[in-house]
This record gives C-alpha cells, structure tokens and sequence, in this order.
C-alpha cells in the first residue's frame, strides 16, 4: 500500500472526458464534474480462499499507514486485496494477488467467479469486485509469496484462520467484516 507515498506535484488542472481534473498522483486523480469534487482511482479486487477440506481461510495481517495513523496499530486483519491494473480482468487480478500476497499458484482449471461489485463510497469512482474462492488441493501450487515491492508489503503476511475460529477475529475494515459474513454464508455458519 505505498501507492498514496508516491504523490507527485501538482499538476495543471486539465480537462478529463467527463470533468476537470483538479489534481492528479500516480495512482489517482480528484475531479470536479457537476459540483462534486471526488477521487477517481483504478478498481480492486478482495478475495478470501477458503480451503475446504481444511476448514481455513487466508487472511491478512497488513501494515496499512493510514489506519496506523489514526489507531496507532501496526498490524491489520484484512482480506487478501489490490488494485486492478489499466487493461486488467478482475479474475486476473485475483489471481495476481493470490501469488503476490498468498503465493497461491492457481491452475488454469479454477474457475474464478466474482460474486458482487460496488462503489467504495460517494466520493470515489472506484469500485471494489469480490470473491469467495473455494479451493481444493488439486487447485493450486504453493510459491513464494512474491509482493509487489513496497516496503509495507514485505512486513506484512497472509495469515491461515480455521473456520472454528471465524467468530473471534477483529476485522479492522468494513469489506473484510462483510467477506466474513460472506464466508459464514458460504460454508453455512450460524
């Protein structure tokens, strides 16, 4: 997550195809369209694998600055997520993501279905696109957990949760709350 480290300096406001963009760093721009000034970033995927057989799910524990910031913690449970990149499906984001953050190696045979899309909030143009993804052995290669480069991303770690357990964990945001219900759904949990 250095994405918001990476500002770059203002630049002259221009006109977008559908507004004036107002501001713009590697990774986002902040419009103004119809008197609404709002931020305009790529969509993310968020995924929890389940393995089955094993009764586990793959969660995060990240080192997220904004939230350590505001609660001082330096560790947050969250899902296995990321940004879709210019051109990319959300199914291959999952899949990039799986390698990078869980070093799941999914084979060509799993078939990745996103379950809901919508909009992170008002003020964003950015859409989150989920996915429960139940695994079997015969679906993956473990390899090494790859990153994607940033200094946070290397302190933090995908994290084994048995199912018995799903009760007790302490989410640290709203989408990782709601794809552990979806889990419960799932896997028909009480």
């Amino acid at each position: 997550m250095e994405k918001f480290s990476k500002i770059q300096n203002k630049k002259e406001s221009s006109e977008d195809t559908k507004g004036k963009v107002t501001y713009e760093t590697n990774f986002w721009k902040s419009i103004s369209y119809n008197s609404w000034e709002f931020i305009d970033e790529n969509d993310s995927v968020c995924i929890i694998p389940i393995f089955v057989k094993e009764n586990k799910i793959f969660l995060r524990m990240e080192v997220i600055p904004p939230f350590e910031y505001k609660d001082g913690q330096e560790f947050h449970l969250t899902c296995i997520s990321g940004t879709i990149e210019e051109g990319e499906k959300p199914e291959n984001c999952v899949i990039r993501e799986l390698r990078e953050e869980a070093g799941l190696l999914l084979r060509d045979s799993v078939k990745i279905e996103i379950f809901d899309t919508f909009y992170k909030s008002k003020g964003h143009t950015s859409r989150f696109h989920l996915c429960i993804l139940p695994l079997s052995l015969y679906d993956y290669d473990e390899v090494i957990a790859s990153g994607d480069g940033s200094e946070t991303e290397a302190l933090s770690k995908t994290v084994s949760v048995d199912i018995k357990n799903i009760d007790r964990l302490s989410p640290s945001d709203v989408i990782t709350r709601l794809m552990i219900l979806e889990v419960k759904k799932y896997m028909n949990i009480q």
